[in-house]
C-alpha cells in the first residue's frame, strides 16, 4: 500500500491529472493503523504536492508539474 503511494506523483502525471484529493478516511478499510500513519505522511510530506484547501479529513493538493515540461519552466521563472 505505501508503495502505491510513493508514487502517486507519477500516477497522476501519467493520466493528466494537476490535482488530487486526499481524505485520511481512504486507508481505514484497506490498511492497518501502521499504514495509514506511514502513508499520511507521505503525502503530507511529499514536496510535489501543495495543499491548497483542507476541509475536515480531507485536503486538495496540487501536483508539481514534472520538471523539465513547459509549465514546470513557467511556474519557476520569478514574477517581476
Amino acid at each position: 500500500m505505501q508503495e502505491a503511494y510513493r508514487n502517486l506523483v507519477d500516477y497522476c502525471r501519467n493520466r493528466g491529472l494537476q490535482y488530487i484529493y486526499f481524505t485520511t478516511a481512504d486507508l481505514g478499510r484497506e490498511t492497518g493503523s501502521d499504514d495509514q500513519q506511514e502513508v499520511q505522511f507521505l503525502i503530507k510530506n511529499n514536496p510535489e504536492l501543495t495543499p491548497v484547501f483542507t476541509a475536515g479529513i480531507g485536503t486538495v493538493y496540487k501536483i508539481a508539474p514534472a520538471p523539465g515540461t513547459p509549465a514546470a519552466t513557467a511556474s519557476n521563472r520569478a514574477t517581476p
